[in-house]
């Protein structure tokens, strides 16, 4: 857990993992010497160890901030936000194209005559951008504001979906068909509001379904992501069932929004989420806050649910001499947690942007932590609908001003630091010869790769040494050939640094005959196309492509005849995804790197 910023206020809204295998965590500034106003947007660049590789602040002489994030494949990036300069009326959302210099390519402002706050965005499939948010119709009527912005920064459509009294949206995602599922809340619709708003739209930002789903008490839908099934996945707070000070909740809805599953996690204190992902497992995370005085002092709380919403785990991390908060959590390369937030008492008495990283299994081994119990139950929400559908808003391009900046950056616990971060090791047979490809995210005073084979992953004999970069900031790709493979092979990494000390990565397995069940990705790393081999005992198999947040960006069939299919993956971004197989009862998955070259 690290944090970041100046001498003021700082904040952490989102992050992504970019194309460059670095993190980009995207907030606000309010610190002297940062900004140009109050307040503006600060976007920061770290390693996957948190060590702070650039950072600018970007904004007008009025108040500016960023809340959202998208990378791209070029390692620029998609910063969105608000501002009351260039001339808005109150607030107007602000969208900015950045190169992996963090130069501004273009920058826009959207609004209309009252408020336009942006808080969620999803990247389409032709290179744009889809931002989320409320529109404010007047000082009692806000409605929900969807707005799709081009490549080259071209305003394309703008969506209202308008209710009486106070409509506000959280979240967007874009959904397999390239469409988009949102999820906010709604305060017209059902006793107690508001309740939580979820609604379907087409590529061409047309309303396929919309829904309100209310409990007996308030309720705030704040993330969506689709699910593995098909699904949606709902989480938020709520206020209903029995909550005592507001509880966590996670809803499953099936591809049309009907309810599948609702359940409840919580304790007497204040319990607010604000993100969730899916792992290939179908478990999901949940992150948010916890405390005993609303939004005052809270700790990150992460939630570990199975596919059936039934609870695993729950934990909370911090200090009782800090504050703690968590906004937006992603997957990391190696099947742990990054979140950012803020932190208030690391050093500083305000806040600072957060950065926290976990192991897979959810662990922050040197930050302060403790096993909380949470109770769970399941109920039924009353679903309810309405609304009507409207266009809204104008751009017009703007020019912010823009500076790098140093921030401090200071452990909030005992740090963990790995001198060499794997994001893939694997192989497959090329020919006569087996070749075996590894992408390293950074690394730390590293000396070399000794490549080790065995016949029984039980007995080891070095098959080639591969030196290694040293000291990098950037992905760094390797390869290595076993021209006389064995017919079943094992295949595993000794990393070995400068000061001589040693670690394994994980064992793959390269079988040359193909056999009922194996699973082999090849070019890995690769970029354009994506070949995909399985052999199915009988029948055809499914072919998904999973980002690393979890979110499906492929499906294809694999006809058993065929053994092999090619996808064309030249529109997804750089990063890491998981390649799912589906045959019968049978699930095989492993991960493969889209790279750059």
């Amino acid at each position: 857990m690290r944090s970041y910023g100046g001498s003021t206020s700082d904040t952490g809204d989102d992050l992504v993992l970019g194309a460059d295998g670095t993190v980009r965590l995207a907030g606000s500034t309010q610190s002297p010497g940062f900004t140009f106003g109050s307040a503006d947007g600060f976007l920061l660049r770290t390693t996957l160890n948190g060590v702070v590789a650039d950072a600018v602040s970007i904004g007008s002489p009025q108040n500016d901030a960023f809340t959202n994030v998208e990378a791209l494949p070029d390692s620029g990036v998609f910063v969105v936000g608000y501002t009351s300069g260039y001339g808005a009326n109150f607030l107007d959302y602000h969208v900015s194209r950045l190169d992996k210099n963090n130069n501004v390519l273009w920058s826009t402002r959207i609004g209309a005559a009252q408020d336009d706050l942006p808080l969620g965005t999803a990247l389409t499939h032709d290179g744009g951008i889809v931002i989320y948010g409320y529109q404010g119709i007047t000082a009692t009527n806000y409605d929900h504001f969807i707005v799709k912005v081009s490549g080259a920064g071209a305003l394309v459509w703008t969506r209202l979906i308008r209710a009486p009294s106070f409509d506000f949206g959280f979240a967007i995602e874009r959904t397999p068909d390239n469409g988009f599922i949102l999820c906010g809340e709604a305060e017209a619709y059902g006793a107690n509001g508001p309740h939580i708003f979820v609604a379907k739209l087409a590529s061409d930002g047309t309303v396929t379904w919309r829904q309100v789903y209310a409990t007996n008490g308030e309720d705030h839908g704040t993330s969506v992501v689709p699910t593995l099934d098909g699904g949606y996945a709902v989480t938020g707070y709520t206020f209903g069932y029995g909550a005592t000070s507001g509880d966590a909740f996670l809803m499953k809805l099936t591809a049309t929004g009907a309810i599948s599953w609702f359940r409840r996690y919580g304790d007497a204190r204040y319990q607010f989420t604000r993100d969730l992902v899916q792992l290939p497992d179908s478990t999901y995370w949940i992150t948010g806050s916890s405390s005993t005085g609303g939004f005052g002092n809270p700790n990150i709380l992460l939630i570990h649910t199975n596919k059936n919403g039934a609870l695993l785990s729950a934990q909370e991390f911090g200090s009782p001499t800090r504050t703690e908060r968590a906004n937006s959590m992603i997957i990391a390369p190696d099947g742990g947690l990054l979140i950012a937030g803020e932190v208030s008492g690391c050093p500083m008495s305000d806040f600072q942007a957060l950065l926290m990283r976990t192991t897979p299994g959810g662990h922050c081994p040197g930050c302060d932590s403790m096993n909380v119990v949470y109770t769970s139950s399941a109920h039924t929400p009353t679903v309810l609908t309405g609304f009507t559908l409207n266009t809204g808003g104008t751009s017009s391009p703007v020019s912010p001003s823009i500076r790098s900046v140093l921030p401090m950056s200071t452990s909030c616990s005992v740090e963990v630091i790995l001198p060499v971060e794997l994001l893939s090791f694997g192989g497959f047979a090329d020919g006569p010869h087996n070749v075996l490809l590894w992408t390293t995210a950074t690394e730390q005073n590293s000396d070399r790769f000794e490549l080790e084979r065995s016949a029984d992953a039980a007995n080891w004999e070095p098959l080639a040494t591969v030196p290694a970069a040293g000291t990098s900031l950037q992905l760094v790709n390797y390869r290595a050939v076993d021209r006389r493979p064995l017919e079943r092979a094992y295949y595993r990494l000794r990393q070995v640094d400068q000061d001589g000390s040693m670690a394994f990565s994980g064992v793959v397995a390269v079988v040359r005959a193909p056999e009922a069940g194996s699973l082999v990705v090849y070019p890995n790393p690769g970029n354009d196309r994506l070949t995909v081999r399985y052999a199915a005992a009988d029948g055809s198999a499914h072919v998904e492509v999973l980002s690393a947040d979890g979110r499906m960006v492929l499906m294809q069939t694999l006809n058993n005849e065929e053994g092999a299919i090619t996808l064309d993956v030249s529109h997804l971004p750089l990063g890491s995804y998981h390649v799912r197989v589906l045959s019968g009862v049978a699930v095989r998955s492993t991960v493969w790197i889209k790279s750059g070259t």
